[in-house]
């Protein structure tokens, strides 16, 4: 969960473990009666989702852009920033460290929060649509998001006029739907990786929509809970699309099985020959003290080597062999599935200037 301070980050974590959005405070207090507490660090937490016979467990973050640094304790304990979500929940210690010596924030800036703690699976950003620089925010964040990972743009305090006015008759700048709707229409549908491997190099101008999974824009109201049953709606589309790409590493290790097995098999082929084969076999008989076997052919010229016929089929193991190469030059970039999520691939800088330029 991104956003600007004071767009309902904290709330709507608190909405997603069933919490009130303050503690004594009823579900239909306004925005306005809520104090605000700003968060200083990540806050990580887990929840089960179901809907429709499918149930996941979800990780949120509720991600800090600049948290304060942590103080050690006087016993010379504290905890440690990590890019574990495990380890944040588990609150790991640092033993030994000077006291008195701040530690590094936990927040953005210390830790990626696209790919830190395991791959992200969705990113949701939320803005006061009544502050119109909570929206620019938005606005250049999204282009910082992996092109693999699925957006939702959620307008917040849906119960504040847009441009509010003040007591002097001036007013606020607000955010206008159009502005909302433009947003969402300029951010890239999310790929998965295997997807942009496959679509590299085939110049389409728009995404597949049967193979992207587009941006959301959602209405909220958190204070009061609005807009929290589309959410849960949308958590099926996430968790579909993350099963789709562990699908899609399954398909990757099999295409890597067969083109071994099928390399294997070329390779056996190139260095058996059929004069040696019966040579064995009559070998074999001899150990044995059997006559030779009907099944083993006479000598003749396949079976000796020398023949025209023996020099095609070099020939065409050969041609074969340069076959396998090339293939395996092809195959590289589909073997390198598994570093494309970590690693920024240049189809994936492709896809986001694309996105940056709307």
């Amino acid at each position: 969960i991104r956003g600007a301070r004071r767009t309902g980050k904290s709330t709507l974590f608190r909405r997603l473990q069933g919490l009130p959005a303050v503690d004594g405070q009823a579900s239909t207090s306004s925005a306005d009666s809520f104090p605000y507490t700003p968060s200083t660090a990540i806050d990580v937490m887990r929840f089960s989702w179901s809907r429709n016979n499918i149930s996941a467990s979800l990780d949120v973050w509720d991600v800090v852009d600049h948290g304060t640094p942590m103080p050690l304790a006087s016993s010379g304990y504290s905890f440690a920033a990590s890019t574990s979500s495990s380890a944040l929940t588990e609150k790991s210690i640092v033993k030994g460290a000077p006291k008195g010596l701040p530690l590094l924030p936990i927040d953005a800036t210390t830790i990626d929060v696209y790919r830190g703690g395991g791959e992200c699976d969705l990113v949701i950003f939320l803005f006061d649509r009544s502050r119109r620089e909570t929206f620019e925010y938005v606005k250049e964040e999204v282009k910082r998001v992996p092109t693999h990972v699925p957006i939702i743009v959620g307008s917040n305090f849906s119960d504040k006029p847009r441009s509010p006015v003040e007591e002097d008759g001036s007013g606020a700048e607000g955010v206008a739907f159009e502005d909302e709707l433009a947003l969402v229409a300029q951010i890239q549908p999310a790929l998965s990786p295997f997807v942009q491997q496959a679509l590299c190099g085939a110049h389409f101008s728009t995404s597949p929509s049967m193979l992207a999974v587009p941006p959301l824009l959602l209405s909220f109201c958190l204070p009061c809970g609005y807009g929290m049953r589309p959410l849960h709606a949308a958590f099926e589309a996430i968790v579909a699309f993350h099963r789709a790409k562990e699908l899609e590493t399954q398909s990757r290790i099999c295409y890597e099985l067969a083109a071994k097995a099928q390399s294997d098999a070329m390779k056996e082929e190139e260095e058996q020959t059929f004069r040696s084969y019966v040579a064995v076999l009559r070998m074999m008989d001899r150990q044995n003290g059997t006559t030779e076997s009907a099944n083993i052919p006479r000598d003749s010229g396949a079976a000796s080597g020398g023949s025209p016929d023996d020099e095609a089929r070099e020939r065409h193991k050969a041609r074969r062999r340069s076959k396998v190469h090339e293939s395996h030059d092809r195959g590289s970039s589909v073997s390198s599935y598994s570093t494309a999520v970590s690693d920024t691939s240049t189809s994936e800088e492709e896809l986001a200037d694309k996105r940056d330029k709307g």
